[in-house]
């Protein structure tokens, strides 16, 4: 799989902006579900697919709380 393929979740590792990570993930389903669970100790910043699809802070927030249990 090549990255263009992939899911990536931009976030800021402790809420350090010198420490910008991503993460790829195979899917959408992975990487929101690796965002929800980043979100407990880092700044993510948003989700991002391989045709351009993004959710920013406020969508994944809102997807964690209708998706996560």
């Amino acid at each position: 799989m090549s990255e263009a393929e992939n899911w990536n979740v931009r976030y800021l590792q402790n809420g350090d902006p010198q420490l910008e990570r991503t993460r790829l993930l195979s899917s959408m389903y992975d990487a929101l579900r690796a965002a929800c669970a980043l979100r407990q100790r880092h700044t993510v910043q948003y989700v991002g697919g391989p045709n351009g699809e993004k959710f920013d802070s406020d969508a994944i927030v809102k997807w964690c709380a209708e998706n996560v249990k």
